[in-house]
């Protein structure tokens, strides 16, 4: 019994830790662990600062309508029995006023290029990214040949 409780008092003392022995080996270079926390620290600041933020969500809420003008609250109201059946068939969830953020959003475009489109006198007929790609001619184009024209 006694010889097991020696063993385990051996193991506990190579178990431990010697702080002491670690701190004698950074003390002589703390300065320069002092200046490296400090420069990344200060670099680390810098680059929170001024990396641009990478996500911004806008939203744009419709309140929807039907043809004798009911708006909102009556079709809250009528969802809680409130007053008549508000929402009737006819609601439309688009307004006018809506139209020109859906045309200007990236989805919209993104989807407007697989759209089919047609010359005015139907020699050229594909997709609208292949036309702005290979048939569309823009003033930089044209200024862009014109030496080429000039020499032949």
């Amino acid at each position: 019994m006694s010889e097991i409780k020696e063993n385990s008092n051996e193991v506990k003392k190579d178990d431990s830790l010697d702080l002491m022995k670690y701190i004698n080996q950074l003390w002589p270079i703390r300065k320069k662990l002092l200046k490296i926390g400090c420069v990344i620290f200060v670099v680390s600041v810098v680059i929170a600062f001024f990396i641009p933020k990478e996500f911004t969500v806008t939203v744009t809420l419709a309140p929807e309508a039907g043809q004798n003008g009911e708006g909102v609250l009556s079709g809250v109201a009528s969802m809680f029995g409130i007053g008549g059946m508000g929402m009737g068939e006819n609601a439309d969830a688009l307004t006018a006023q809506l139209y020109p953020q859906i045309v200007s959003s990236t989805p919209f475009l993104v989807d407007m290029l697989d759209t089919r489109v047609k010359t005015a006198n139907g020699k050229v007929e594909t997709t609208l990214d292949e036309y702005l790609i290979k048939h569309y001619i823009t003033i930089y184009h044209k200024i862009k040949a014109f030496p080429r024209k000039v020499k032949a």
